[in-house]
This record gives C-alpha cells, sequence and structure tokens, in this order.
C-alpha cells in the first residue's frame, strides 16, 4: 500500500511539473505576442500619420481617381478637367469647350453681385456686396428669400386687387342703375322745362304786352304827374316860406314869453285824432269816416272812438272800437267791433290810432316784459306780440331808439342779476345775460327820456287801440 501511494504521489508530481511548464511557455508566448501587436499598432499609428501629412482626404479621392486611371480609364488630369469644366458649367453656364476658369467664375460672380448691390432692388444689397466673398449659392439662397417674400407680396396685393376688382364691378353695376335713373329723371325734366319753358314765353308775351300797355299808361299820366308836380312845388315853396315866418314868430314869442312858457301837453302826439266820424246811425253796426284810399288807409285797420266833446284823454280810453271794412274814394266803411259802457257812436265823434299817420309809417321801439293775459306772469313772448299788434296797424318796430323814433311801448322791467358771490360757475353765463339785459332796459329808459321820446305804458298803448285785456282766471 506504501508503494501505491508512492506511485500516486510521483504522478501528481509528474502533472504539475507538465502543467508549470505548459503555464509557463503560453505565459512566455502571449509576452511575445503582446509586445509584437503593440509595435504593430505603433507601427500602423506612424504609417497613417505619414499618410495624413503626405495626402488629404479629398485628395484620397483624387488618387481613386488616379487608379481607376491606370486601370484604363481616362487619365487622372482629364478626370480633374471634367470636374472643373462641370463645376465651372454648373457656376456661370457656356459651352464646356468655353467653360470659365477659377478667375473667370470669380469675375462672373463679382460683377453679379456688384450689379445686384447697384440696382438696389433686394431688401439688403449689403449682403451681396463682393468684398463679403459669398458663394453663389449662397447669393442665390438669399435672391430665394429676397423672391419669397416678394411673391407673398404680390400675392397680398393681387388678393386686394381682386377685391378691388370686385367692388369695382359693384360700382359698376350700381352706376349703371343709377345712370338708367338719372336717365329718366333728365327725360322727365326736360319734358318739365319744355313745358315751363312754354309758360315762360306766354307769360313773358303777356307781360310784354302788360309792359307796354303800362308804359302807355305812364306817357298819358306823365304829363298830368309834371304839371302836379309844378303845382305842388310852387305850393311847398309858400308853405316853406310861411314855415319860415311862423318860426321865426314863433323865436320871438318865446323870448318874449320866456320861463311863462306852457310845457307840452302829456303824450300829444298820441291824442291826436287822425279824423271823425262822417256817418252814424244808431243801431247800425257800420258808421263812415273821413279817411280814404289817399291817406294810405288799409283794409282791417282799427280805430278807437273818442268823444268830439272831451277829446283823446291820456290814458287812451276811448268810448268804441271800429274796424276798416270798406275804402271808396276819400272816406271808408267801419264796422264796430265793440262799444264800451253805455256810450253811443254820434257823428263828428273823433277817430284815433297812435300807429296810424297818414303821412308816414310811425316807428316804434318796444321795450321790456308783458303780461297781455293779465296772469300776473310776463308772457313768454309779449313783446313779439306788440310788434305784431303795430305791424298790422301799418307802423314799424325797430330795435334802435333815436331822436325820430315816435313812441316807445313801454313794458315791465326784466329781472335783476344776482350778485356776483352768489351766482355759481354753471349759473354765471346766465347772469350775466340776465343783467346785459336789466342794463338795456335801463339804459334805453333814461334815452327816451333824454329825447323826450313819448312812452306809452303797456296798458295805455292797448287803450288807444281799444285793446282792453282782462285779468285770467285762476
Amino acid at each position: 500500500m506504501a508503494r501505491a501511494q508512492q506511485r500516486g504521489s510521483s504522478a501528481t508530481t509528474v502533472w504539475m511539473l507538465i502543467f508549470s511548464g505548459l503555464w509557463l511557455a503560453s505565459t512566455v508566448w502571449l509576452v511575445i505576442l503582446y509586445t509584437g501587436q503593440e509595435e504593430l499598432r505603433l507601427r500602423t499609428e506612424q504609417a497613417e500619420s505619414k499618410k495624413n501629412r503626405a495626402v488629404s482626404r479629398t485628395e484620397e479621392r483624387s488618387i481613386a481617381a488616379f487608379n481607376e486611371a491606370r486601370e484604363g480609364g481616362p487619365t487622372l488630369a482629364g478626370l480633374l478637367e471634367a470636374d472643373r469644366v462641370s463645376t465651372a458649367i454648373l457656376a456661370t453656364g457656356g459651352d464646356p469647350s468655353t467653360a470659365d476658369d477659377p478667375a473667370g467664375v470669380r469675375a462672373k460672380r463679382d460683377a453679379l453681385l456688384t450689379r445686384i448691390v447697384a440696382d438696389g432692388i433686394v431688401s439688403s444689397p449689403k449682403t451681396y456686396q463682393p468684398e463679403r466673398n459669398i458663394s453663389l449659392l449662397e447669393a442665390l439662397d438669399a435672391l430665394y428669400g429676397d423672391f419669397t417674400a416678394q411673391h407673398q407680396l404680390l400675392e397680398g396685393t393681387e388678393e386686394e386687387a381682386r377685391d378691388l376688382e370686385r367692388k369695382h364691378e359693384t360700382a359698376i353695376t350700381l352706376n349703371a342703375t343709377q345712370k338708367d335713373y338719372f336717365a329718366r329723371k333728365t327725360e322727365e325734366m326736360v319734358a318739365d322745362f319744355g313745358e315751363i319753358q312754354a309758360d315762360r314765353d306766354r307769360a313773358g308775351k303777356e307781360a310784354a304786352d302788360a309792359v307796354a300797355a303800362l308804359e302807355q299808361s305812364f306817357d298819358d299820366l306823365r304829363g298830368d304827374v309834371e304839371a302836379d308836380l309844378a303845382s305842388e312845388r310852387k305850393k311847398l315853396a309858400g308853405a316853406l316860406k310861411r314855415n319860415r315866418e311862423l318860426e321865426q314868430r314863433l323865436s320871438d314869442l318865446q323870448f318874449k314869453c320866456g320861463d311863462i312858457l306852457i310845457t307840452p301837453e302829456l303824450l300829444s302826439t298820441a291824442r291826436q285824432a287822425d279824423g271823425e266820424i262822417v256817418s252814424a246811425i244808431p243801431g247800425d253796426p257800420v258808421v263812415h269816416i273821413n279817411l280814404g284810399e289817399r291817406d294810405g288807409l288799409i283794409l282791417g285797420l282799427p280805430f278807437t272812438v273818442y268823444s268830439a266833446d272831451l277829446g283823446i284823454p291820456p290814458d287812451g280810453r276811448g268810448k268804441a272800437l271800429v274796424e276798416v271794412v270798406s275804402i271808396a274814394g276819400p272816406s271808408a266803411e267801419c264796422r264796430i267791433v265793440k262799444v264800451f259802457g253805455n256810450q253811443v257812436i254820434l257823428e263828428g265823434d273823433l277817430v284815433a290810432n297812435p300807429v296810424f299817420d297818414r303821412s308816414r309809417p310811425l316807428t316804434y321801439v318796444v321795450l321790456g316784459r308783458f303780461d297781455l293775459d293779465r296772469d300776473g306772469v310776463a308772457d313768454r313772448n309779449g313783446a313779439q306780440k306788440i310788434a305784431a299788434i303795430i305791424d298790422d296797424s301799418g307802423g314799424r318796430t325797430t330795435t334802435d331808439l333815436t331822436a325820430l323814433t315816435d313812441f316807445l311801448v313801454l313794458g315791465a322791467a326784466p329781472r335783476r342779476a344776482k350778485p356776483a358771490g352768489e351766482v355759481s360757475p354753471d349759473e354765471a353765463f346766465e347772469n350775466d345775460q340776465v343783467r346785459r339785459r336789466y342794463q338795456h332796459y335801463r339804459d334805453t329808459l333814461g334815452a327816451a327820456n333824454e329825447m323826450h321820446v313819448p312812452i306809452l305804458p303797456q296798458d295805455v298803448f292797448l287803450n288807444f287801440l281799444s285793446r282792453r285785456g282782462s285779468r285770467a282766471r285762476r
């Protein structure tokens, strides 16, 4: 058994020695392989570096072309020339036989860029300056960008143009409709104008005939008028001489009388009678007065009737009111409008109207506020109503008081303005207008007193016209 163990131990030792030898041999071999591989790698890197220093990757393609040329194809110079010609034609165009060299391509590029900059059509000419040394592709890309922008703008403009064209067509249609309408109206107006022209011609002929007749009548009357005028001038000369004598006499009398001279009668001009009753039958609704056509009488003119014995009182109250209804030569027929109290109109009674004057229209100034309906409140248009009464009676109203004014019809004073401290900014303008109206009232009244213009208060004026109002019932 000891031998067997000894043999087993010897076998293990042998195998261990064999394994150690194999391991050592493989390790040495690996070291040798690694050392050789590293040397090959270093040599490869050195060779690659030398190759890169000798030729670039772009040049490798030329070498590849050279290799192809060596294999029976075109020569390397031919291939390179073909590439150059293709590039030149792609850049500047032209025949392959006359393709530009690089200097020619550059010159044409610079000329094109110079023209683009000089024309100034593109949005940014500086982009195409030759000094920037941009390629034709870059220039083309920039031009395409400008073209795109211009194209979009053009599309927008074309759309606006189409919209305008549609509106234009609509306007043309509307214009045609209006033109037809105007044509019809023109035809109608031409027809109307023809009728008017014919009427005008007829009226012109009638007017010419009337003018001829009037001229003949005027010629017939001229002789009579000239004779009357000469007679009136003679009478006027005598009247002027008589007036001067009377003025001299009046001056002498005033000098002699001095302070004992009687003052003028109150409202003497308004209390002068215009005429008198020449025919009056008790119970008859009409009377006749001694005023007619030559006195400037008009239909509808009212007169107040006064007693011949008592005359016209200062307050203007009369016995009756009559109105002219018919004018015949030197007299007129009047309708009795109203009789006050138990009065009776008699022949010889006086008639008067403070607005009427047989020689000329009298001039009035209406001032203040008037309560015609007698309700205690000034009428809004009271002054206009007074002016209308004057106009209807043949007088004239004016706003300016002068020495030639015949009468001042006086109403109540306007309300006074508030003191300045009691007026708000919103009331300032209205308060100023109130102040101006009140000041105008006082100034006009003062001027009338200074110039001795007769003043007719509202009630007196209405009494003279027999327009007595009544108080409004509340």
